[in-house]
């Protein structure tokens, strides 16, 4: 809808701009203290490939994707907990607390994700056990976001596919953001040869895994964890073979 009001009124917003109030919308009107991600990715995103993201500055930049034979599935749990939108901000509350600690001692640091995991050791004793973890999770996250490039770029399913598996252990046990289904899916799917890694999406509590999947064995990902899901809870998942598209555009 920003997007189109920009076309019609002639506003010339750039993309980055429309996505800064797009999150603002969700902040102050809607009231989730959400990031710029999905905003961004919906109004930036590149029908060539993946891009990297510094949710700091807003600069980004095309990635290589030089993987052959494997791709993305989406799996849907088709749940949602409702709990996402209360615990999205004691997510957020609990990272401020990390960075407060660590700018007593590091005054310009101005955010968490540019923080490392010395500093927060640093400052480990004067946090309580959860706002560390919250915090580890995200340091350790987005070195595993630098190390998701390296892979892509050298074309390493293997590596990709650990990093996805770490990251999904990182939003079960340190960030708790996963739930019951979503640990299923990763699971059964990792379980499978072909399946190099997979991981939990969005903002957690219900929705997708993202599956490395080699393409040989797409059909039989998606009908064995399909199968072994709606055995457990009863529940038909759905199954998205991933396309990169292009950001919103006009018709």
């Amino acid at each position: 809808m920003a997007f189109l009001l920009n076309e019609l009124l002639n506003t010339k917003l750039s993309r980055p701009e429309l996505a800064q109030l797009c999150k603002r919308s969700s902040n102050t009107f809607l009231g989730i203290p959400s990031g710029i991600m999905d905003q961004f990715a919906s109004l930036n995103g590149l029908a060539t490939g993946p891009i990297v993201l510094n949710c700091h500055t807003l600069e980004f930049e095309p990635v290589k994707d030089a993987l052959t034979d494997y791709s993305l599935l989406l799996i849907n749990s088709m749940v949602s907990h409702d709990l996402s939108d209360g615990a999205y901000a004691e997510r957020v509350a609990e990272c401020q607390r990390a960075l407060a600690a660590i700018q007593q001692r590091t005054p310009e640091l101005t955010h968490l994700s540019a923080a490392t995991l010395e500093q927060l050791e640093a400052v480990s004793g004067r946090l309580d056990e959860v706002a560390y973890r919250r915090a580890h999770y995200v340091i350790e996250e987005n070195e595993r976001v630098r190390s998701a490039i390296t892979a892509l770029e050298a074309g390493s399913s293997h590596e990709l596919g650990r990093l996805l598996n770490a990251t999904h252990a990182g939003l079960r046990d340190e960030y708790e953001v996963s739930c019951e289904e979503l640990d299923f899916l990763q699971r059964a799917a990792t379980a499978l040869e072909g399946v190099a890694g997979a991981r939990m999406m969005g903002g957690g509590f219900g929705g997708c895994t993202l599956n490395l999947v080699r393409e040989d064995r797409l059909d039989d990902v998606q009908q064995t964890v399909s199968d072994a899901y709606r055995a457990t809870y009863a529940i038909d998942c759905q199954c998205y073979p991933v396309r990169l598209a292009a950001g919103t555009s006009l018709i």
